[in-house]
């Protein structure tokens, strides 16, 4: 009998984390790092070659999603740029742009906000 009333105090547990974090995992730990890189802003571009690309800006980092790839990157403090070991992601007013950090080449480039 204590065995079911531990599970089912571990079950409540469980839901209450659920709730208030949106993650309980199965330890009956909590996930909060979405909740402290919570997204500020979305935006779709087309760039050169009519690529399209999907930004998601967070608190922290900084999502691409494009042509079935995504890439997460860390944003600089200034805001205007994000990078990880792979990609340098530029926002510009004359045309954001993706760098291979390894070759220096731009990966996407002419990106300009639709909609």
């Amino acid at each position: 009998m204590q065995q079911l009333t531990a599970r089912v105090c571990l079950g409540v547990l469980q839901a209450g984390l659920l709730l208030v974090t949106g993650t309980a995992l199965a330890d009956g730990s909590s996930y909060t790092g979405a909740a402290h890189d919570a997204v500020q802003a979305e935006v779709t571009f087309q760039c050169q070659g009519g690529v399209r690309v999907h930004v998601t800006r967070r608190t922290k980092t900084v999502r691409v999603d494009f042509a079935g790839q995504s890439q997460t990157l860390n944003r600089n403090p200034s805001g205007t740029s994000a990078r990880n070991t792979q990609f340098t992601w530029v926002t510009q007013s004359q045309g954001s742009y993706m760098k291979d950090n390894r070759t220096g080449q731009l990966e996407l480039s002419g990106c300009r906000p639709v909609g």
